[in-house]
């Protein structure tokens, strides 16, 4: 659960933006039953966003989500990152984050790639 207050909070299971993490049981059942193709996948954190560690946790849950579906096209990470609209306001240290979903992207290209070559 993120964002700048509870109005704009998201990742919970109330919350009125798209499909809770908690529903993937459910999605994987409609995907398998249907044989929709998923191409991409796209999460929105939420708003106001200073914490570096709730965009990379975030980023970690979206990677395993992603795992199920192995014909991704691109995974969107979304926004919410807290920008400066005034000369003293405090922002998210974007390059930190740059930084280490970097790092994390790079170890899940590599565990995909693995997996997928093994289902073909």
């Amino acid at each position: 659960m993120a964002g700048g207050n509870s109005k704009i909070s998201t990742g919970h299971i109330d919350s009125k933006f798209g499909i809770s993490i908690h529903q993937l049981p459910h999605v994987l059942r409609v995907v398998e039953s249907t044989g929709i193709r998923i191409a991409g996948l796209h999460m929105h954190t939420g708003s106001d966003i200073l914490d570096v560690e709730v965009f990379l946790n975030a980023c970690d849950i979206l990677f395993g989500v992603a795992a199920s579906f192995p014909d991704l096209e691109y995974i969107d990470f979304g926004s919410g990152f807290k920008v400066p609209y005034k000369v003293d306001d405090v922002s998210t240290d974007v390059e930190e984050f740059g930084q280490e979903i970097s790092k994390r992207f790079t170890r899940f290209c590599a565990s995909y790639d693995s997996r997928i070559d093994t289902h073909v």
